[in-house]
């Protein structure tokens, strides 16, 4: 048996599960974290281009944050790729007159320069105890990974913030694979580069696009949580359990 369910959490078997990988925003880290990050993204933007204050917060508003509450306001507009959200702004900044290739080179250069000056450390917010999870699962012989639609750079920064990027032997983002999710790219990525069969592969995630990835991957285990962008609801119907969230999994020779 691949799992078992005991005690309100799952139990993974590693001797059927290899490896577990693992989306980010939504499933290890709470996705408020955005806030601040596309609050400073959107200040900068503005005043590279001399933009009015409701300009300025329209940027804000394209990448799903309020600016004036800095809450989510669009969770589909904040869990996009980072290739998609650039590529937002950047249709914004043209309707405000700008020329298309200014604002494509603007956006990758201050997009890159928030990333470069961001302390993570003081804005990531985990869901758990993620370096105890991530001790117990390597201490089973199963390997781990991140698949995340951020770009592969900011991805490790993330994990090196959390500080589990020892345990976490491969990162693959969007701008790792020619295809985002659903296509199954990045675990077929993942496999390969980790020699690991997406048979002995699970994914877990908060998104309907984690599992489908997986289902296309033809992973062994797809499992949903609760903490991120999708309900229980519209997971339940593309995972094999469904989870409130990652401190539920644990991993053992008892499943």
């Amino acid at each position: 048996m691949i799992y078992k369910q005991q005690d309100n959490r799952i139990i993974i078997n590693p001797q059927l599960i290899k490896l577990i990988i693992f989306d980010k925003d939504g499933t290890i880290v709470k996705l408020d974290m955005w806030a601040k990050v596309i609050k400073n993204r959107a200040e900068l933007i503005g005043d590279f281009f001399h933009f009015d204050t409701w300009q300025t917060n329209n940027i804000s508003i394209i990448m799903g944050i309020d600016p004036i509450t800095t809450k989510i306001a669009d969770i589909n507009r904040l869990t996009i790729s980072r290739i998609k959200t650039e590529e937002n702004v950047t249709k914004y900044l043209v309707e405000q007159g700008i020329e298309s290739n200014l604002a494509q080179d603007a956006i990758h250069k201050i997009f890159a320069e928030v990333d470069n000056n961001m302390d993570f450390t003081k804005i990531v917010s985990p869901i758990g105890n993620i370096r105890e999870l991530f001790s117990r699962i390597k201490d089973n012989g199963t390997e781990i990974a991140i698949a995340t639609s951020d770009i592969e750079t900011r991805g490790r920064k993330i994990m090196q913030a959390l500080d589990v990027d020892d345990y976490v032997s491969a990162v693959a983002g969007v701008d790792s694979v020619i295809n985002d999710k659903p296509a199954p790219d990045m675990i077929l990525h993942i496999c390969d580069r980790l020699n690991v069969s997406p048979k002995l592969t699970a994914i877990v995630g908060d998104s309907v696009y984690d599992l489908l990835m997986g289902h296309s991957a033809g992973v062994g285990l797809k499992i949903a949580v609760l903490t991120g962008k999708d309900g229980k609801q519209d997971l339940q119907s593309y995972a094999d359990v469904v989870i409130n969230s990652i401190q539920e999994i644990d991993i053992g020779n008892d499943a």
